[in-house]
């Protein structure tokens, strides 16, 4: 039995025969999936640019760009539901959300599925076009960066420990990992975090970001547009984009933080402020090495996700 699993989308991977609220009712639906299981086209995607053609439709893959450069025709009379299945060996598997057309009228849903049996975890692009329409989705390698959730087959393990509130100091739950570096490829790039997995029904309560541009320590990252790197939430507040204001800026950033990661960005916080006793000092910076272990009685940097 084939068993898929959609990494941050809110659909089974039988949902290619059901429409979204967004698209249109379409009776046929075709699968483009020799992105993914033709080895000849996953060779010529991966080193530039592929065709699939099923049922007379048509859709063409082209890597020789930032990120990927998804094209479908549709020249029959009648409206059409695609669904294309590209590896992870032609581009990296990320959860992009609903990603709108060239043309400004189409609208795609790009996600990651594992496929267990498999043990892969692939793109799926799933669209409708109307007779005779033709349609571009480009997305930017760098719009999300997709949180790793624990899936249903860790969770099944979680009752066999107690649970004795280790959780909220250590870290752990719903992530198998809470802490990201997000970094950017130009000025003004944007990265951004999807707070929430629907097909999970798991999201961030709250997240934390510092940034540096050099070693001398962390900034928290707020709203101001003039700084280094700003924060700003999109989509009801279910996403968080980060602009690099300085391509060579680097973000740490965490997911349900525990006590301690508050109290390190209480600290990172702190000495944020004090540059101006780091260049006065000598050696301040082995008492700011003492200071790691000092817990700081200041307001958490900690942002909510309501």
């Amino acid at each position: 039995m084939l068993v898929l699993t959609p990494i941050a989308a809110a659909a089974p991977a039988t949902a290619s025969t059901v429409a979204t609220d967004e698209q249109p009712q379409c009776e046929t639906t075709v699968t483009h999936d020799a992105f993914r299981t033709d080895n000849a086209t996953v060779a010529d995607a991966t080193n530039g640019t592929a065709t699939s053609t099923a049922d007379n439709t048509e859709v063409s893959v082209d890597t020789n760009v930032a990120f990927v450069h998804l094209n479908a025709k549709n020249p029959n009379g009648y409206c059409v539901r695609y669904v294309v299945e590209i590896g992870p060996e032609v581009i990296d598997p990320a959860d992009l959300g609903h990603i709108d057309a060239n043309n400004g009228s189409e609208e795609a849903t790009w996600r990651a599925l594992h496929d267990f049996d498999a043990d892969e975890t692939y793109t799926q692009v799933e669209f409708v076009l109307e007779g005779g329409e033709e349609a571009t989705f480009a997305p930017s390698k760098l719009r999300v960066t997709s949180l790793k959730w624990t899936g249903t087959a860790k969770n099944a393990t979680s009752g066999l420990l107690p649970d004795i509130g280790l959780g909220s100091i250590f870290g752990g739950g719903d992530l198998e990992q809470r802490t990201y570096t997000l970094t950017a490829e130009n000025s003004s790039d944007t990265v951004s975090v999807a707070l929430s997995n629907e097909s999970l029904d798991k999201e961030v309560a709250e997240y934390q970001a510092v940034y540096r541009t050099d070693d001398r320590g962390w900034t928290p990252v707020e709203t101001d547009s003039d700084d280094a790197v700003f924060l700003r939430e999109a989509d009801g507040g279910d996403v968080v984009e980060f602009t690099f204001n300085d391509p060579d800026a680097e973000v740490e950033f965490t997911a349900n933080p525990s006590a301690l990661d508050k109290t390190r960005h209480q600290y990172r916080s702190y000495l944020s402020g004090a540059d101006w006793i780091r260049d006065l000092i000598p050696g301040f910076a082995g008492v700011t090495a003492a200071l790691h272990a000092v817990p700081l009685l200041l307001p958490v940097g900690v942002k909510h996700h309501s």
